[in-house]
């Protein structure tokens, strides 16, 4: 047990412990709780994923609690349940804690902008809602729905694979209802969108996308109808992806804009 070696062995270069296995390791983590320690001592296991791996930590002194932090909820334990970090607070933290490959802290602290940075969005500022798109995985899958020939990009939804479930999940539905045409990209493993392009112009009254172009590492793809105000976001494949999207939505896609992430 690795976490039982360096409480053990804090000191590489002083009188080492040994164990023969994760048995006796665990026996010896039992005899240190119950006889070494005199006063009250708080455990705490960091980012547990399975319940079994907190029964290594026996303990029948009655002034030793065990904290565990998990993204599992284990039925044999209280449980107390907290809301996960919103993105701008993620964001803050990572920037005020992240180190450098020395070990040292930035001074001053990690620009955010450095984590992921917004283009765009094009379109128009119509649309009732606002929307940001960023999923914990890789995308797998965009499908888009349009009218056909003459019409604009009635609604956007992406497929990703969540980074620690294994899951496949959908995301909202950005647009409207319409569209009577639905179409697909499919994104295998490996496979990065390295340029979004497309066109905005006028249907039904309103601004809004009238086509949309993905292209990644492995192939192109078309959406829409072309219209004469293009945008594109090339992106240098060496330093950069797209990881996610933004704008606005209504009955259409008012606008569309990409989130790059620095590599």
């Amino acid at each position: 047990m690795v976490i039982v070696n360096d409480l053990f062995n804090p000191n590489s270069s002083g009188p080492q412990v040994h164990f023969q296995s994760n048995e006796d390791a665990k026996n010896k983590l039992e005899i240190f709780l119950n006889q070494k320690v005199l006063g009250p001592m708080l455990l705490v296991l960091d980012d547990v994923w399975s319940e079994s791996f907190i029964d290594n930590f026996p303990s029948k002194n009655s002034g030793c609690k065990i904290l565990v932090t998990s993204r599992t909820a284990f039925a044999n334990y209280d449980v107390f349940k907290f809301d996960p970090l919103k993105e701008k607070d993620a964001k803050t933290l990572f920037c005020r804690s992240a180190s450098t490959k020395g070990g040292k802290r930035p001074s001053p602290i990690i620009n955010e902008n450095l984590v992921n940075q917004k283009v765009g969005p094009w379109g128009s500022s119509g649309g009732d809602y606002p929307y940001e798109f960023i999923p914990n995985g890789r995308i797998t899958k965009i499908k888009i729905k349009t009218g056909g020939h003459g019409g604009c990009i009635d609604s956007i939804t992406f497929a990703y694979i969540d980074e620690n479930s294994g899951q496949e999940y959908w995301s909202k539905t950005y647009g409207g209802p319409n569209g009577h045409l639905s179409q697909y990209m499919y994104m295998e493993a490996g496979e990065e969108l390295a340029e979004l392009s497309g066109s905005v112009g006028e249907y039904g009254g309103w601004t809004v996308v009238t086509s949309l172009c993905f292209k990644t590492n492995k192939q192109r793809r078309e959406f829409g109808s072309v219209s004469d105000k293009k945008f594109s976001v090339p992106v240098k494949t060496n330093t950069a992806k797209i990881v996610g999207f933004h704008g606005r939505y209504g009955g259409y896609l008012d606008s569309i804009g990409a989130v790059l992430e620095p590599k």
